[in-house]
């Protein structure tokens, strides 16, 4: 497949396609503990709010007997259009997370990972991954500044103190966890270094 060179140069494709040895490791047990979660709740239907170029649905179709219709949603048209050619999943619609396309309770389970830094203000985009929600929903963040200080470390970005120049936002744990509790009821949270995941369900 020949790869847009928008793409290729992503930071988030580059991330899930890097060799250093400690970046693949933290890759590979934040999308396992991800899955660990989708297979818990055994959703009949999911809706992936921010898929990028769908590496999470990829690993997730990969990893179960039994996969669930899956939508696929992204503001970039070219991810979504690389998503789609790897066939990770039938169903994907260009929208922003802010104004979410679907009825209320539409899907069982909202997957929203690594998208909150990417928006200035979140409280309109859990807003409406709650309003979508009808059981729950998966929501991760970067676990700053050890994310930073890691990329940092790794060489990258380093003027920038490690920053990925497409965060807009740098949240704290505490700042993020206290928003999920004024829209969600916090039922679990997870590290999984470099990032932390939080379960969160309608109240």
């Amino acid at each position: 497949m020949t790869i847009h060179p928008a793409i290729s140069r992503s930071n988030n494709y580059h991330k899930y396609h890097s060799r250093n040895l400690f970046a693949k490791v933290g890759v590979y047990y934040f999308l396992k503990t991800i899955s660990r979660m989708i297979n818990s709740f055994s959703p009949g239907n999911v809706l992936d709010a921010g898929c990028a170029e769908g590496f999470a649905l990829r690993h997730m179709r990969k990893h179960r007997d039994r996969s669930p219709a899956i939508t696929g949603m992204d503001i970039d048209y070219k991810a979504l259009l690389f998503s789609k050619a790897e066939g990770q999943g039938r169903h994907f619609i260009q929208a922003d997370i802010q104004k979410i396309p679907f009825k209320d309770s539409s899907f069982d389970l909202v997957l929203c990972l690594e998208v909150l830094e990417h928006l200035v203000f979140i409280d309109t985009a859990l807003a409406e991954l709650k309003r979508v929600a009808k059981k729950s929903c998966i929501i991760s963040i970067p676990l700053e500044p050890c994310f930073s200080v890691c990329r940092m470390l790794a060489g990258k970005d380093i003027a920038r103190f490690g920053r990925v120049p497409e965060h807009i936002s740098c949240f704290n744990a505490m700042e993020v966890k206290a928003k999920l509790k004024s829209h969600f009821k916090l039922e679990e949270t997870i590290i999984s270094f470099p990032w932390i995941i939080f379960r969160v369900s309608a109240k």
